[in-house]
């Protein structure tokens, strides 16, 4: 047994929680969570996803966790509940970023709250409403849609809250971005969810600063907080928390910053973590990193 109980756990969705396409919960996540919840332990989905979109995972599933959206830059204590804390990026810094991103031919999305603006380039056929989540359209949401370029505008100075570009053919373009955006602010959170996207937040935004202040806002020391990973974008929170555990499928960098790794995320690897750290029911695959012992 853990010498510090978990009391809340923080997963990612796409690569952890979820085993691929089709993008569905598998059944034994899913009874595992319920199983965590039944010995009193919170749960919060911490996802690049809309908040919207993370939700209906949970409403499927009969759960009930805290929502951690967009890498941090929404928050909602509850599927469908209204927003908590949000971070916007500087209306001046968010213009400045889509001057550097219109001339390009990529794709990216700018999210804001509960909108999404997409600008897709013309060789980008694949690309639909599935690419940006699972649930854009689906009945009870608030997502908006809009694909109009003066809409950039016009919502990047009522609050940006990420942009998401997209280099679908790997073309090499992504570093040279980074390095531009970086230029025009330093100190903007950029990472990435996918081996083909950078993920642009607010300076200071991100899943670890998201969880710090959810876990002060439910009273939870970050000893008690277990985090679950895959990615970059992962890696703020697995830093943070005080149980941290990298999917078997992870990043170098995601697997580098975790105590303990555990199975892929095809392998049900959640539900493993939960059952030997926080449920005290020792599984195969899940073991101690080089971290741990440091």
């Amino acid at each position: 047994m853990l010498q510090n109980p978990v009391q809340l756990i923080a997963m990612d969705m796409d690569g952890t929680l979820l085993p691929g396409q089709p993008a569905l919960m598998s059944p034994v996540n899913q009874a595992v969570l319920l199983r965590a919840v039944h010995a009193g332990i919170s749960l919060v989905f911490a996802s690049g996803r809309l908040v919207d979109d993370a939700a209906f995972f949970a409403l499927d599933a009969g759960l009930d966790p805290a929502i951690i959206g967009l890498n941090g830059a929404a928050t909602v204590m509850h599927p469908f509940g209204d927003l908590q804390e949000t971070h916007h990026i500087d209306p001046a810094v968010a213009h400045r970023i889509l001057r550097v991103l219109i001339p390009t031919p990529l794709t990216f999305g700018l999210f804001c709250d509960h909108d999404l603006i997409v600008r897709q380039s013309p060789g980008d056929t694949d690309v639909s409403d599935l690419t940006w989540g699972t649930y854009m359209q689906r009945k009870g949401t608030r997502t908006h849609i809009y694909r109009e370029q003066e809409t950039l505008f016009r919502l990047s100075k009522r609050g940006a809250s990420k942009f998401v570009i997209l280099d679908r053919h790997e073309s090499g373009t992504l570093p040279e971005i980074r390095c531009q955006l970086l230029t025009l602010c330093p100190d903007l959170s950029i990472s990435s969810s996918w081996h083909d996207n950078i993920e642009v937040n607010a300076p200071g935004v991100d899943k670890g600063s998201a969880l710090c202040s959810l876990a002060k806002r439910m009273h939870i020391p970050m000893e008690h907080v277990m985090a679950i990973g895959d990615n970059a974008n992962d890696v703020p929170m697995l830093e943070r928390a005080g149980i941290s555990v990298a999917m078997g499928n992870a990043t170098e960098d995601a697997l580098a910053s975790a105590r303990y790794v555990t199975r892929t995320n095809t392998e049900d690897g959640v539900a493993a973590a939960i059952l030997t750290l926080a449920l005290n029911d020792a599984q195969e695959g899940v073991h101690p990193t080089e971290r741990s012992g440091r």
